[in-house]
């Protein structure tokens, strides 16, 4: 099955922190992300964004783990939760995120820090937890992440998630520091690791129809599609008629007319598909044989 680990530098990374008692302060390209309550009880929390553009569309997501290293620990800190942002805070920015805006100049959808869940933040989470049994400083801490709220990133939106300690009232000081994408050790720098299951033929964008005297190329959302938006790197299904070349393969596949879209022209009005028929069989024959 195929997967990826993610652990890029700063610049590619997505990563900071936003601190209470300094509402004004970015600290994008700071070394270290602080999480918990600070020096007078404020609390400080850790937001990314992880780059998932190479799951392809339609995928499924089977486990996740995001692995950060603890440089310094603090035994008082509480539950911890790491939570979606929503899409109204979809315009947030590493280099202009502060507690009080999301980019330097916008104020958070629901409020400083953005905390509002339902607004702010999803009210499922990613993870949730002690991180007492995570381990001691100077080592990872790895966070099994929930599969189907990493999904839902997929499918849905990807605003990047946020991490944060549940006690948001004024309490005993109580924080970890972990090692950021600025960190001078590179084999620190936060982590992400994903592995998914590949999308079959059954997952038609468009359907043709021989018979439609209209001609018409309908999408999976049902609504019609002009010929000069038809994209490759898509799978098809043909109605009216099947296939010769792929009733060989009717017996693996949910249907025997579909088809990988290898290449498309068009001039407007007509559209050109060249289907990639061995790679549909040999999609088919990968998913049966796993």
């Amino acid at each position: 099955m195929p997967e990826q680990t993610w652990q890029p530098a700063e610049g590619v990374a997505i990563d900071t922190y936003i601190d209470e008692g300094n509402p004004a302060v970015n600290y994008s390209g700071a070394n270290q992300l602080i999480l918990g309550l600070n020096a007078g009880a404020v609390n400080l929390d850790i937001l990314m964004k992880w780059d998932l553009s190479p799951i392809p569309p339609g995928s499924t997501i089977e486990i996740a783990t995001l692995s950060l290293w603890c440089e310094n620990r603090n035994v008082n800190i509480d539950t911890v939760n790491i939570t979606r942002l929503l899409p109204a805070n979809a315009a947030w920015t590493e280099g202009g995120c502060t507690w009080n805006t999301m980019d330097g100049a916008n104020a958070w959808a629901g409020g400083p820090g953005c905390e509002v869940e339902g607004t702010d933040i999803a009210t499922t989470h990613l993870w949730s937890g002690n991180p007492f049994l995570l381990g001691p400083a100077g080592g990872w801490w790895v966070f099994p992440l929930e599969p189907s709220e990493v999904q839902y990133m997929l499918d849905t939106g990807n605003n990047g998630f946020k991490i944060w300690e549940e006690t948001r009232v004024p309490g005993v000081i109580a924080f970890d520091r972990f090692t950021s994408a600025s960190g001078a050790n590179a084999a620190h720098w936060p982590t992400l690791y994903v592995r998914w299951v590949e999308p079959s033929g059954r997952l038609v964008e468009y359907e043709f129809n021989v018979w439609d005297p209209l001609q018409r190329i309908v999408a999976r959302d049902g609504y019609e599609v002009s010929p000069n938006e038809v994209r490759a790197d898509r799978w098809g299904k043909l109605l009216g008629f099947r296939s010769p070349s792929s009733k060989t393969y009717a017996s693996l596949a949910e249907g025997p007319d579909h088809f990988y879209i290898s290449g498309v022209t068009s001039d407007g009005e007509t559209v050109r598909i060249t289907p990639d028929e061995k790679l549909f069989a040999d999609m088919i024959l990968k998913r049966i044989t796993r």
